[in-house]
Protein backbone atom coordinates (compact mmCIF):
# COMPACT_ATOMS: atom_id res chain seq x y z
CA UNK A 1 0.00 0.00 0.00
CA UNK A 2 2.81 2.41 0.88
CA UNK A 3 4.55 1.57 -2.41
CA UNK A 4 1.32 2.28 -4.30
CA UNK A 5 0.97 5.70 -2.65
CA UNK A 6 4.63 6.40 -3.38
CA UNK A 7 4.18 5.57 -7.07
CA UNK A 8 1.09 7.75 -7.25
CA UNK A 9 3.06 10.71 -5.93
CA UNK A 10 5.81 10.01 -8.48
CA UNK A 11 3.27 9.85 -11.31
CA UNK A 12 1.54 13.06 -10.22
CA UNK A 13 4.91 14.82 -9.87
CA UNK A 14 5.92 13.62 -13.33
CA UNK A 15 2.68 14.86 -14.86
CA UNK A 16 3.15 18.30 -13.27
CA UNK A 17 6.68 18.53 -14.66
CA UNK A 18 5.42 17.59 -18.15
CA UNK A 19 2.69 20.24 -17.96
CA UNK A 20 5.23 22.88 -16.90
CA UNK A 21 7.58 21.96 -19.75
CA UNK A 22 4.78 22.02 -22.32
CA UNK A 23 3.51 25.38 -21.03
CA UNK A 24 7.02 26.83 -21.30
CA UNK A 25 7.51 25.46 -24.83
CA UNK A 26 4.16 26.82 -26.05
CA UNK A 27 4.93 30.17 -24.39
CA UNK A 28 8.19 30.37 -26.34
CA UNK A 29 6.39 29.42 -29.55
CA UNK A 30 3.76 32.06 -28.84
CA UNK A 31 6.39 34.78 -28.38
CA UNK A 32 8.68 33.82 -31.28
CA UNK A 33 6.80 35.77 -33.96
CA UNK A 34 7.00 38.86 -31.73
CA UNK A 35 10.72 38.33 -31.00
CA UNK A 36 11.55 38.48 -34.71
CA UNK A 37 10.34 42.08 -34.85
CA UNK A 38 13.38 43.25 -32.90
CA UNK A 39 17.13 43.41 -33.41
CA UNK A 40 18.25 43.27 -29.78
CA UNK A 41 21.91 43.78 -30.71
CA UNK A 42 20.94 47.36 -31.62
CA UNK A 43 19.28 48.12 -28.27
CA UNK A 44 20.20 51.67 -27.21
CA UNK A 45 20.15 53.02 -23.64
CA UNK A 46 18.15 56.27 -23.53
CA UNK A 47 18.31 56.95 -19.78
CA UNK A 48 20.06 55.28 -16.86
CA UNK A 49 17.27 55.23 -14.25
CA UNK A 50 19.43 53.74 -11.51
CA UNK A 51 19.20 51.22 -8.67
CA UNK A 52 15.84 50.20 -7.22
CA UNK A 53 14.63 47.52 -4.89
CA UNK A 54 12.17 45.12 -6.49
CA UNK A 55 9.57 44.02 -3.94
CA UNK A 56 7.96 41.48 -6.21
CA UNK A 57 7.46 40.51 -9.86
CA UNK A 58 4.22 39.10 -11.25
CA UNK A 59 3.40 37.97 -14.76
CA UNK A 60 1.62 41.31 -15.33
CA UNK A 61 2.74 43.56 -12.46
CA UNK A 62 5.94 44.95 -10.97
CA UNK A 63 6.27 46.56 -7.52
CA UNK A 64 9.35 48.73 -6.87
CA UNK A 65 10.86 51.10 -4.36
CA UNK A 66 11.81 54.05 -6.53
CA UNK A 67 14.14 56.47 -4.76
CA UNK A 68 16.01 57.52 -7.90
CA UNK A 69 13.94 60.65 -8.46
CA UNK A 70 13.40 59.60 -12.08
CA UNK A 71 10.04 58.78 -13.62
CA UNK A 72 9.12 55.54 -15.35
CA UNK A 73 6.70 56.30 -18.19
CA UNK A 74 3.90 54.03 -19.45
CA UNK A 75 4.42 52.28 -22.80
CA UNK A 76 8.15 53.07 -22.81
CA UNK A 77 10.65 50.21 -22.84
CA UNK A 78 12.89 49.31 -19.91
CA UNK A 79 15.62 46.83 -19.07
CA UNK A 80 15.72 45.48 -15.52
CA UNK A 81 18.91 43.72 -14.42
CA UNK A 82 18.97 41.92 -11.06
CA UNK A 83 22.21 42.59 -9.15
CA UNK A 84 22.52 39.13 -7.64
CA UNK A 85 22.00 37.03 -10.77
CA UNK A 86 23.02 39.65 -13.37
CA UNK A 87 20.06 38.49 -15.47
CA UNK A 88 18.24 41.11 -17.54
CA UNK A 89 14.59 41.39 -18.59
CA UNK A 90 12.88 43.78 -20.99
CA UNK A 91 9.44 45.13 -20.16
CA UNK A 92 6.83 47.80 -20.75
CA UNK A 93 3.71 48.69 -18.77
CA UNK A 94 0.37 50.37 -19.33
CA UNK A 95 -0.16 52.50 -16.21
CA UNK A 96 1.12 52.97 -12.66
CA UNK A 97 0.10 53.76 -9.10
CA UNK A 98 2.34 55.58 -6.63
CA UNK A 99 2.01 55.15 -2.87
CA UNK A 100 4.74 54.02 -0.47
CA UNK A 101 5.94 51.96 -3.43
CA UNK A 102 5.66 52.16 -7.21
CA UNK A 103 3.14 49.75 -8.76
CA UNK A 104 3.52 49.20 -12.52
CA UNK A 105 0.30 47.69 -13.90
CA UNK A 106 -0.42 45.55 -16.99
CA UNK A 107 3.26 44.80 -17.42
CA UNK A 108 4.35 43.01 -20.58
CA UNK A 109 7.62 41.09 -20.28
CA UNK A 110 9.30 40.95 -23.67
CA UNK A 111 10.43 37.45 -24.69
CA UNK A 112 11.03 36.04 -21.19
CA UNK A 113 9.62 36.50 -17.70
CA UNK A 114 11.75 36.97 -14.55
CA UNK A 115 12.63 33.96 -12.45
CA UNK A 116 13.68 36.22 -9.58
CA UNK A 117 10.90 37.56 -7.37
CA UNK A 118 12.70 40.30 -5.42
CA UNK A 119 16.04 41.99 -4.83
CA UNK A 120 18.11 44.99 -5.90
CA UNK A 121 18.06 45.71 -9.61
CA UNK A 122 19.36 48.29 -12.06
CA UNK A 123 16.84 49.84 -14.48
CA UNK A 124 17.52 51.54 -17.79
CA UNK A 125 15.14 53.03 -20.32
CA UNK A 126 15.98 51.55 -23.71
CA UNK A 127 15.08 52.05 -27.35
CA UNK A 128 14.37 48.72 -29.02
CA UNK A 129 15.24 48.45 -32.69
CA UNK A 130 11.87 47.36 -34.10
CA UNK A 131 10.92 46.91 -37.72
CA UNK A 132 7.45 46.06 -38.93
CA UNK A 133 7.70 43.67 -41.86
CA UNK A 134 4.05 43.75 -42.89
CA UNK A 135 3.02 45.54 -46.06
CA UNK A 136 -0.72 45.93 -45.34
CA UNK A 137 -1.28 49.12 -43.36
CA UNK A 138 -4.05 48.84 -40.75
CA UNK A 139 -5.38 51.85 -38.83
CA UNK A 140 -7.45 50.98 -35.75
CA UNK A 141 -9.71 53.74 -34.50
CA UNK A 142 -10.81 52.78 -30.98
CA UNK A 143 -12.21 54.28 -27.81
CA UNK A 144 -9.65 52.27 -25.85
CA UNK A 145 -11.23 51.40 -22.49
CA UNK A 146 -14.77 51.04 -23.71
CA UNK A 147 -14.29 48.82 -26.71
CA UNK A 148 -10.87 47.34 -26.44
CA UNK A 149 -11.09 46.83 -22.68
CA UNK A 150 -7.78 47.21 -20.85
CA UNK A 151 -6.54 49.17 -23.93
CA UNK A 152 -7.00 46.17 -26.22
CA UNK A 153 -3.37 45.28 -25.68
CA UNK A 154 -3.91 41.80 -27.11
CA UNK A 155 -6.09 42.73 -30.10
CA UNK A 156 -3.36 43.94 -32.44
CA UNK A 157 -0.88 41.42 -31.04
CA UNK A 158 -3.21 38.48 -31.71
CA UNK A 159 -4.22 39.70 -35.16
CA UNK A 160 -0.59 40.22 -36.19
CA UNK A 161 0.21 36.77 -34.84
CA UNK A 162 -2.18 35.06 -37.26
CA UNK A 163 -1.47 37.53 -40.08
CA UNK A 164 2.15 38.75 -40.18
CA UNK A 165 1.39 40.77 -43.33
CA UNK A 166 -0.22 43.50 -41.21
CA UNK A 167 1.49 46.75 -40.26
CA UNK A 168 -0.47 48.79 -37.68
CA UNK A 169 -0.25 52.59 -37.97
CA UNK A 170 -1.49 55.40 -35.73
CA UNK A 171 -0.61 58.30 -33.45
CA UNK A 172 -0.45 56.27 -30.21
CA UNK A 173 1.10 52.99 -29.11
CA UNK A 174 -0.24 50.15 -27.00
CA UNK A 175 1.84 48.31 -24.43
CA UNK A 176 3.17 45.93 -27.11
CA UNK A 177 4.32 48.84 -29.24
CA UNK A 178 1.58 48.56 -31.87
CA UNK A 179 0.28 51.87 -33.19
CA UNK A 180 -3.40 52.88 -33.23
CA UNK A 181 -5.65 55.95 -33.27
CA UNK A 182 -7.86 56.68 -30.29
CA UNK A 183 -7.89 57.86 -26.72
CA UNK A 184 -8.97 57.00 -23.23
CA UNK A 185 -12.71 56.59 -22.63
CA UNK A 186 -13.71 58.26 -25.89
CA UNK A 187 -17.36 58.46 -26.90
CA UNK A 188 -18.38 58.21 -30.54
CA UNK A 189 -18.08 62.02 -30.68
CA UNK A 190 -14.42 61.66 -29.72
CA UNK A 191 -13.97 58.94 -32.32
CA UNK A 192 -15.41 61.30 -34.95
CA UNK A 193 -12.78 63.91 -34.03
CA UNK A 194 -10.02 61.31 -34.10
CA UNK A 195 -11.12 60.18 -37.57
CA UNK A 196 -9.99 63.54 -38.97
CA UNK A 197 -6.39 62.70 -37.98
CA UNK A 198 -6.15 59.38 -39.79
CA UNK A 199 -3.73 59.09 -42.69
CA UNK A 200 -3.96 56.73 -45.63
CA UNK A 201 -4.15 53.02 -44.75
CA UNK A 202 -5.19 49.90 -46.61
CA UNK A 203 -7.67 48.96 -43.88
CA UNK A 204 -9.38 51.11 -41.25
CA UNK A 205 -11.10 49.36 -38.33
CA UNK A 206 -13.55 51.38 -36.23
CA UNK A 207 -14.45 49.80 -32.87
CA UNK A 208 -16.73 52.02 -30.81
CA UNK A 209 -20.20 52.44 -29.30
CA UNK A 210 -19.53 51.18 -25.78
CA UNK A 211 -18.93 54.48 -23.99
CA UNK A 212 -22.01 56.45 -25.04
CA UNK A 213 -23.83 56.11 -21.71
CA UNK A 214 -25.38 59.56 -21.92
CA UNK A 215 -26.45 59.30 -25.55
CA UNK A 216 -29.32 57.59 -27.29
CA UNK A 217 -28.61 54.73 -29.67
CA UNK A 218 -29.69 56.96 -32.57
CA UNK A 219 -27.10 59.59 -31.57
CA UNK A 220 -24.43 56.91 -31.48
CA UNK A 221 -25.35 55.69 -34.97
CA UNK A 222 -25.35 59.28 -36.26
CA UNK A 223 -21.80 59.86 -34.91
CA UNK A 224 -20.58 56.62 -36.48
CA UNK A 225 -22.19 57.60 -39.79
CA UNK A 226 -20.39 60.97 -39.68
CA UNK A 227 -17.15 59.14 -38.88
CA UNK A 228 -17.42 57.06 -42.06
CA UNK A 229 -18.20 60.17 -44.12
CA UNK A 230 -15.03 61.75 -42.74
CA UNK A 231 -12.95 58.65 -43.44
CA UNK A 232 -14.24 58.27 -47.00
CA UNK A 233 -13.34 61.87 -47.70
CA UNK A 234 -9.82 61.59 -46.25
CA UNK A 235 -8.93 58.04 -47.31
CA UNK A 236 -11.20 57.15 -50.24
CA UNK A 237 -9.34 53.96 -51.16
CA UNK A 238 -9.27 52.41 -47.65
CA UNK A 239 -11.25 49.28 -46.81
CA UNK A 240 -13.57 50.27 -43.95
CA UNK A 241 -14.55 47.89 -41.14
CA UNK A 242 -16.99 48.49 -38.29
CA UNK A 243 -16.76 46.26 -35.23
CA UNK A 244 -19.86 46.38 -33.06
CA UNK A 245 -19.23 47.04 -29.35
CA UNK A 246 -18.46 44.03 -27.18
CA UNK A 247 -21.17 42.91 -24.73
CA UNK A 248 -20.93 43.22 -20.96
CA UNK A 249 -21.48 40.55 -18.30
CA UNK A 250 -23.17 43.28 -16.22
CA UNK A 251 -26.87 43.41 -17.22
CA UNK A 252 -27.27 47.16 -16.67
CA UNK A 253 -24.44 47.91 -19.10
CA UNK A 254 -25.33 45.15 -21.52
CA UNK A 255 -28.91 46.40 -21.92
CA UNK A 256 -27.56 49.77 -23.06
CA UNK A 257 -25.02 48.19 -25.43
CA UNK A 258 -27.74 45.94 -26.88
CA UNK A 259 -29.81 49.00 -27.85
CA UNK A 260 -26.81 50.37 -29.75
CA UNK A 261 -26.25 47.05 -31.52
CA UNK A 262 -29.92 46.84 -32.54
CA UNK A 263 -29.70 50.36 -33.99
CA UNK A 264 -26.51 49.47 -35.88
CA UNK A 265 -28.17 46.38 -37.33
CA UNK A 266 -30.83 48.58 -38.92
CA UNK A 267 -28.20 50.78 -40.55
CA UNK A 268 -26.17 49.85 -43.63
CA UNK A 269 -23.29 51.92 -44.97
CA UNK A 270 -22.12 51.35 -48.55
CA UNK A 271 -18.59 49.91 -48.75
CA UNK A 272 -18.39 49.30 -44.97
CA UNK A 273 -17.99 45.74 -43.65
CA UNK A 274 -20.05 45.46 -40.45
CA UNK A 275 -19.03 42.74 -37.98
CA UNK A 276 -21.32 41.92 -35.08
CA UNK A 277 -18.73 41.16 -32.40
CA UNK A 278 -21.48 41.61 -29.79
CA UNK A 279 -23.38 38.50 -30.91
CA UNK A 280 -20.15 36.69 -31.78
CA UNK A 281 -18.96 36.79 -28.16
CA UNK A 282 -22.42 36.10 -26.75
CA UNK A 283 -22.70 32.96 -28.89
CA UNK A 284 -19.74 31.37 -27.08
CA UNK A 285 -20.49 28.77 -24.42
CA UNK A 286 -20.59 30.30 -20.91
CA UNK A 287 -19.58 33.61 -22.50
CA UNK A 288 -19.70 35.63 -19.27
CA UNK A 289 -17.04 33.41 -17.70
CA UNK A 290 -15.00 32.45 -20.78
CA UNK A 291 -14.96 35.78 -22.62
CA UNK A 292 -14.51 38.14 -19.65
CA UNK A 293 -12.62 38.48 -16.41
CA UNK A 294 -13.51 40.87 -13.57
CA UNK A 295 -16.68 41.79 -15.53
CA UNK A 296 -14.90 44.20 -17.86
CA UNK A 297 -11.72 42.73 -19.35
CA UNK A 298 -11.81 40.59 -22.48
CA UNK A 299 -9.93 37.33 -22.07
CA UNK A 300 -7.21 36.21 -24.44
CA UNK A 301 -9.64 33.64 -25.84
CA UNK A 302 -12.10 36.43 -26.67
CA UNK A 303 -9.45 38.36 -28.58
CA UNK A 304 -8.50 35.20 -30.49
CA UNK A 305 -12.12 34.70 -31.56
CA UNK A 306 -12.58 38.33 -32.62
CA UNK A 307 -9.37 38.60 -34.63
CA UNK A 308 -9.97 35.31 -36.44
CA UNK A 309 -13.46 36.53 -37.34
CA UNK A 310 -12.25 39.88 -38.62
CA UNK A 311 -9.32 38.35 -40.50
CA UNK A 312 -11.66 35.88 -42.23
CA UNK A 313 -14.05 38.70 -43.13
CA UNK A 314 -11.32 40.93 -44.60
CA UNK A 315 -9.08 38.36 -46.24
CA UNK A 316 -11.47 35.52 -47.05
CA UNK A 317 -10.51 35.60 -50.74
CA UNK A 318 -6.75 35.69 -50.32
Amino acid sequence: MKKLIKYRYIIVFGVLICISILSFVFYLKDELFFRFKFNLSNTEVIDDIGKMYVYTTFYNKLILNNKTGKELKPKHHYRLTFKKSNKSYLFSFNNKEVSDSLHLNYVVWYFKKPIEKEGYAHIEEVDLDRKEKGQIKVAMLTEQMGCCLLTGKKFRYQWNKINPELNFVGNQKDVYGYEYYGGENLTTKGILEQSKKIEQANIIVVWTGRNDWNMSANETVKNISETFKSLKKQTPTSRLILLYPAPSPVKEYDDKIKQTVMALEKERWPDVTQINSYELLKSQKNWKETMFFKNYGLTEKAYEIIVKNIDDAVFQNR
